[in-house]
C-alpha cells in the first residue's frame, strides 16, 4: 500500500481575504479563475495564527477546517484561515478533506495533519500543502485496535512478534484504501515503550490515528498529585481532539479520560471539548456519516449525551472505543457502539481478554455511508475462528480457588471450573456477536434450533485466568475474568448427537465449528508470570 510524504511546503504569496470562517462543505474546491500569485496572505487585526492550505499545484483549497484545539474555522476561497489562538495552544491542525491523501510522518505511517506552534511565537503563520487523492475512496477499510498496553519487555516482545505481523498481513490483503484507528492505552504507565509502540503500529504502511487512554497520561514527576497530562502522547501523536474525512465519513477522535488527580480518573467530555466539537463539525455537510473514536465507552462517559447531540444531525453515528478489555456491540436508536477488545488481552497475562475473547482487532469494511462488513481478526488464529464451543458439564482445572480468588490456592489439589449445566447443553462464546447474529445448531446434520444468549462468565476463561495465572510479585491469583456479553447456550434434543454450530453475522458471513474445548492447555500456553504450580 502506498503512502505519500510531502517533503516541502507549498508557499504562495497572496492577499488577505476576510471571512475565513465561512461555512462550506469540505472537499477539493478550488478558488476559481484567479491569479493566486497576486494574493497576499497576512492576518487581520487581532488574529495571531494564520496561513494557507493549498494542493501540490499551488491551488488553494477552501472549506478545510483548521483548529488550534479551541477555535475551529474553515479556509476561505483563497485557502486562507486565521484564528485568535488560545495562548496555551500547542498545535495548529487541519481536518483532511475526503478527496485528499492523509499525510503521514517521515519515520512511520502515523498520521501527520498538524504542526507545532513555537513557544512565544507571537503572530504565527503555518501553511499546509495537501496531495489530491487519486481514485475513488468511498469504499475503504478501517482497522480498529484497542489497548496494546505495553508495560514490560515481554509485553513489547509479544506485541512486536504476535500482533504487529497479523496487523501487517491484514493491511497487505486490503484492495481498497485502509486506515488504522487506535483506541488508546498504547502503553501501561510506562513512557519507555510509547515511541516503540507508535513505530510498531506505523510499520504497517496504513495511516494510523490515535486517541489517548488513561494509561497514556503520565504523572508530573514534580507533583504526582496533579491531574495527569497528555504531553508525552501528544509529542508523538499530536492533538488529542481532531477530525478528518474519508469517503462519505467524518472521523472524530477525542480524549474522554478525565483525571481528578494523579491517580483517580473517570470517562467523560468537558464542556470545552463540546464547544470545540460544535465548531469543528459546523462546516461539514449533514449527508455524512460519523465515526467517533475515543478510549472509554460512551455508556460510562460523563457528558456523552451532549457530544452525541452535537453529532445527531449526521446520517449515522458509530462509536469505536476500547478500555474494558472485553468485546461488546451496543446498538440503539442514536448510535452503534463497538467496544473493541484489547490487543493485549488481559494485559498480556495470557492470550485472552477478560471475557475470553482472543487477543486481536476489528476490521470494518465501509462502502458509501455505512459499514458493509465487519469481522474480528484474532492474533493467533485464522479469521474463521469466531467462536469457541464448550459442553455445559465440562470441568476445567485450575490451581486458584474459584470461590476465593485473591490469595487462596493449593499446591496439592486443583479446583473445578464448570458452567454447571447438563451434559445435554452446549455453550458458545461468539466474540463479535450482537442481537442480529443467528447461532444455529445442527444435530446429526439436521437443523435443531438457535442458541440463546446467557449472562455469565466464560468458565474456561475463568480456569485459564483465575485458575492458572499467578502474580508472584503480590503472591496471589489474578482475578480478571468478567461476565461475558456474547455467551450462548442450547439444550440438545439428543445429547449424543454429532453437533455442528453455524454462526451467521449481520452481514451474512457464516462461521462454523464442531470442535469442543475440553481442557485449558491452549489458554495457559502464554502466561506473563510463571505459575509455581503449573509444572507439578
Amino acid at each position: 500500500m502506498k503512502t505519500f510524504r510531502i517533503l516541502t511546503m507549498c508557499m504562495l504569496g497572496a492577499f488577505l481575504a476576510v471571512g475565513c470562517g465561512v461555512k462550506e462543505e469540505q472537499g477539493g474546491k478550488g478558488g476559481g479563475e484567479i491569479d493566486y500569485s497576486q494574493i497576499e496572505v497576512k492576518p487581520a487585526v487581532g488574529k495571531d495564527l494564520y496561513g494557507q492550505i493549498t494542493d501540490t499545484n499551488g491551488k488553494p483549497i477552501r472549506g478545510v477546517v483548521v483548529s488550534d484545539g479551541t477555535t475551529s474555522v474553515a479556509t476561505n476561497t483563497y485557502g486562507i484561515y486565521q484564528i485568535k489562538r488560545n495562548p496555551e495552544a500547542k498545535f495548529v491542525y487541519y481536518s483532511t478533506p475526503w478527496d485528499y491523501e492523509i499525510e503521514v510522518a517521515e519515520d512511520c505511517s502515523a498520521a501527520k495533519f498538524y504542526a507545532e506552534i513555537p513557544e512565544n511565537a507571537g503572530v504565527h503563520r503555518q501553511d499546509f500543502c495537501l496531495r489530491k487523492r487519486t481514485g475513488n475512496a468511498s469504499d475503504f477499510t478501517v482497522i480498529g485496535i484497542a489497548d496494546p498496553q505495553v508495560k514490560v519487555p515481554v509485553d513489547n516482545e509479544r506485541f512486536s512478534t504476535e500482533t504487529v505481523p497479523t496487523l501487517k498481513s491484514t493491511v497487505s490483503k486490503q484492495t481498497k484504501p485502509c486506515i488504522i484507528l487506535t483506541m488508546g492505552d498504547m502503553v501501561e504507565d510506562n513512557l519507555d515503550y510509547m515511541a516503540a509502540t507508535r513505530l510498531n503500529l506505523g510499520s504497517t504502511g496504513a495511516p494510523v490515528f490515535s486517541v489517548v487512554g488513561n494509561h497514556d497520561k503520565m504523572r508530573y514527576a514534580s507533583d504526582p498529585t496533579r491531574p495527569r497530562n497528555t504531553n508525552d502522547h501528544s509529542t508523538l501523536w499530536g492533538p488529542t481532539d481532531y477530525s478528518f474525512n474519508m469517503g462519505n465519513y467524518l472521523f472524530v477522535g477525542m480524549d474522554n479520560v478525565i483525571y481528578e488527580n494523579g491517580y483517580d480518573y473517570h470517562g467523560g467530555f468537558t464542556d470545552e471539548q463540546a464547544a470545540w466539537l460544535e465548531q469543528q463539525v459546523a462546516p461539514v455537510s449533514t449527508d455524512r456519516s460519523v465515526i467517533l473514536f475515543c478510549h472509554v465507552p460512551m455508556y460510562s462517559s460523563r457528558n456523552s449525551a451532549r457530544i452525541l447531540d452535537i453529532l445527531k444531525r449526521f446520517k449515522s453515528i458509530d462509536v469505536f472505543c476500547g478500555h474494558t478489555h472485553d468485546h461488546r456491540n451496543i446498538e440503539n436508536d442514536t448510535y452503534f457502539e463497538h467496544v473493541h477488545s484489547a490487543a493485549s488481552g488481559s494485559c498480556w497475562w495470557s492470550n485472552l481478554n477478560n471475557d475470553a475473547t482472543p487477543q486481536g482487532f476489528m476490521v470494518h469494511e465501509i462502502a458509501g455511508n455505512s459499514i458493509k462488513n465487519a469481522y474480528f481478526q484474532p492474533t493467533k488464529h485464522d479469521r474463521s475462528f469466531q467462536f469457541r464451543l464448550y459442553r455445559g458439564n465440562q470441568v476445567y482445572k485450575g490451581w486458584g480457588n474459584p470461590d476465593d480468588l485473591y490469595g487462596a490456592g493449593s499446591a496439592d489439589v486443583q479446583y473445578d471450573y464448570t458452567f454447571g449445566l447438563g451434559d445435554d447443553v452446549i455453550v458458545a462464546n461468539v466474540w463479535n456477536a450482537d442481537p442480529k447474529w443467528d447461532i444455529a445448531v445442527y444435530e446429526n446434520g439436521t437443523y435443531s434450533g438457535s442458541m440463546s444468549r446467557i449472562s455469565m462468565k466464560d468458565m474456561w476463561g475463568m480456569a485459564v485466568h483465575e485458575g492458572n495465572t499467578y502474580e508472584t510479585r503480590i503472591n496471589r491469583w489474578v482475578a480478571v475474568t468478567v461476565t461475558c456479553t456474547h455467551l450462548y447456550s442450547y439444550k440438545l434434543k439428543d445429547r449424543n448427537a454429532e453437533v455442528k454450530v453455524v454462526a451467521t453475522d449481520r452481514y451474512n458471513n457464516k462461521y462454523e465449528s464442531s470442535e469442543f474445548t475440553t481442557d485449558v492447555t491452549e489458554g495457559v500456553s502464554l502466561l506473563k508470570n510463571e505459575n509455581p504450580y503449573l509444572n507439578r
